[in-house]
């Protein structure tokens, strides 16, 4: 059985595959502002994480690749909690 850390990590990839998703849908679409990637800064105020030198990457980094890094590194702390 699958334990809470594997299942946050796949919950995590399909959330990241289903906003990648929503982007190329708009891009097919031809939607205005389809062309611009989805940030963490979108959603909420990041103005605390851009005053550090070491989270400044978080704002600038697509949504959907933070949630892929986010799912990866929580299925391999579930593959190492399994055993």
């Amino acid at each position: 059985m699958a334990n809470k850390p594997i299942i946050i990590g796949l919950i995590s990839l399909v959330a990241a595959f289903m906003v990648w998703g929503y982007q190329a849908l708009g891009k097919l679409m031809e939607k205005e502002g389809a062309e611009a990637s989805l940030y963490l800064s979108d959603f909420m105020n990041t103005g605390f994480l851009e005053s550090s030198a070491y989270f400044s990457f978080l704002t600038t980094t697509p949504l959907y690749l933070l949630l892929v890094g986010l799912g990866v590194i929580f299925l391999i702390i579930g593959a190492i909690v399994q055993k």
